[in-house]
């Protein structure tokens, strides 16, 4: 497999996407950011959230990029300028704090982030073992994967930020890679595959001699020959316009349907915990599921490029671009892909009618998400834990309409 550069636009690495994922995911920024928002000034109880590139599984008040997939962490802030207390972190207890002094606010934020991170690492090595000693491929594939970005966070960042260059070329070994993308060639999962696939397109740049090479789309969709996703990906590493990826967006709209991995990361990680684990342990083990969920592949943005309205003016390309867009709305369990779908159709003028439907439920969707309020301490951790629960099993649209219904 050549280097995807999934999370890079050569020669630049996109640092913002990285320190997101690497700092924000896991500190508890969420008093500091609201309370520059001025959160504070209305809400009762307002909970900020560090929101990064997932998309559209945790809410912020503003919709998340479409090319933006990662993790967070949420910490939670106290209805009046006056000190307040509150659990803002399940498990490591109940603090005092005045949300209108910076200085307060950011040594709080360091002192959760330090105590939660001891604890993760604490842990760490025994989720690792339990994972990994797992007769399921999908736990030990789970262990791999977090060992090995676990292995980059600890070796290979520093490196990088020591060189102090927006590009680097290193050659470090990153412990769990090769094993997980050898894992991924023998297993006939496809969930394995898509999370070496995943794994590899982040690491194998910083350490490209790998067993990385040896995995592609084509045996990605092969293992999941109904699932057009694999295809999508596919098809943004080709050339604008060539005949690859206008053969890898057919294939995908030949599929039954787009289900994408994300948020998958969390089932492997949260079945090694036990089931009377303390709510420090839930709480750091939710931090590195999240972490890790977002390392993934970029969305599948080409379909965008493909069918804007200045290609739509050939007559082959409109007809695809219909079946894309119908495929997208109606068979995706991604609510970020039903949006590509809703602009696609927008640019092949759908009726009035028609795209105000689709928005209505796109927007019913958003309802639907996990908002900021709904994090605070260890009713807000459970909340969380329900709805990832849910998004492993029913998918990312079918984990919202369940909490819809749940709503009425």
């Amino acid at each position: 497999m050549e280097p995807l550069r999934i999370w890079f636009d050569p020669p630049h690495v996109r640092w913002g996407r990285v320190a997101v994922t690497v700092v924000v995911a896991t500190a508890l920024v969420g008093v500091w950011v609201a309370q520059r928002r001025g959160a504070f000034e209305e809400a009762p109880a307002v909970v900020a959230v560090a929101k990064a590139a997932s998309g559209a599984a945790i809410a912020s008040p503003t919709p998340a990029a479409p090319s933006a997939r990662s993790g967070m962490l949420a910490a939670a802030s106290a209805p009046a300028p006056a000190a307040s207390t509150a659990e803002l972190v399940c498990g490591f207890g109940s603090v005092s704090f005045n949300p209108q002094d910076e200085q307060q606010v950011d040594a709080l934020r360091d002192e959760l982030f330090t105590k939660l991170e001891a604890h993760r690492v604490e842990r760490l090595p025994g989720w690792l073992h339990k994972m990994k000693a797992s007769a399921d491929e999908g736990r030990p594939g789970g262990g791999r994967f977090t060992q090995a970005v676990e292995s980059w966070r600890r070796k290979v960042l520093p490196a990088v930020e020591e060189q102090n260059k927006h590009w680097t070329k290193l050659d470090m070994p990153i412990d769990g890679l090769d094993e997980l993308a050898r894992l991924a060639q023998r297993s006939a999962d496809p969930k394995v595959y898509g999370t070496a696939m995943n794994a590899c397109g982040f690491l194998a740049d910083f350490s490209p001699k790998t067993a990385c090479a040896g995995l592609g789309f084509e045996e990605w969709a092969r293992r999941d020959p109904d699932n057009g996703y694999p295809w999508l990906l596919a098809s943004t590493y080709q050339p604008k316009g060539s005949a690859r990826r206008e053969e890898f967006i057919e294939r995908a709209v030949a599929t039954k349907t787009i289900r994408s991995d994300w948020g998958y990361a969390y089932e492997p990680l949260a079945r090694a915990l036990a089931p009377s684990a303390s709510a420090k342990d839930r709480s750091a083990l939710f931090a590195q599921a999240v972490t890790f969920s977002g390392i993934q592949m970029m969305a599948p943005v080409s379909v965008i490029e493909h069918c804007r309205e200045d290609e739509l003016r050939r007559g082959s390309r409109r007809t695809r671009c219909e079946y894309l867009a119908t495929h997208l709305s109606e068979n995706s369990d991604s609510f970020m892909l039903r949006q590509f779908g809703h602009a696609i159709g927008r640019n092949l003028g759908w009726s009035k009618d028609r795209l105000d439907s689709m928005k209505q439920e796109l927007d019913a969707m958003q309802t639907a998400l996990v908002q900021v309020d709904q994090t605070i301490g260890c009713e807000g951790l459970s909340k969380i834990e329900a709805y990832f629960s849910d998004l492993t099993k029913y998918g990312e649209v079918g984990a919202l309409r369940r909490r819809q219904q749940a709503a009425r």
